[in-house]
């Protein structure tokens, strides 16, 4: 289940419409709507479990690449890295398992939105 804690605007999540589930921003009316009745939000809303082709289409590679991203795929969830180069060199590495997740993390990290636009609806 979805709480209010685990989204900020931007975040996407899935969206169940009559043609079938999209992948939509959520924007303060979605936030207001989660508030007041969290039970019917979240049969409308699922959060976007991280895959592999996700995370490349995101701009991740592997850990071994080092290109300031980077993935580690472990079959339940994600661990990724957000890296910064400067005078030393400083990795984080944080599980997560949903894109909205991750969507925050990089936020968080970065102080940056990270780019969706190459991720397609399921």
């Amino acid at each position: 289940m979805i709480k209010i804690n685990d989204l900020r605007t931007g975040n996407i999540l899935s969206y169940k419409t009559d043609e079938g589930d999209v992948y939509a921003p959520i924007d303060w009316q979605d936030l207001k709507w989660l508030t007041e009745d969290s039970v019917n939000f979240n049969l409308a809303h699922s959060a976007i479990p991280l895959t592999e082709d996700m995370l490349l289409k995101l701009g991740f590679s592997y850990r071994n690449e080092h290109r300031g991203k980077g993935a580690i795929m472990d079959g339940n969830s994600t661990a990724v890295g957000i890296t910064e180069s400067g005078i030393r060199h400083l990795e984080t590495w944080v599980k997560v398992g949903y894109l909205h997740m991750l969507q925050n993390l990089y936020f968080f990290i970065k102080n940056e939105e990270l780019n969706t636009t190459k991720l397609t609806n399921p």
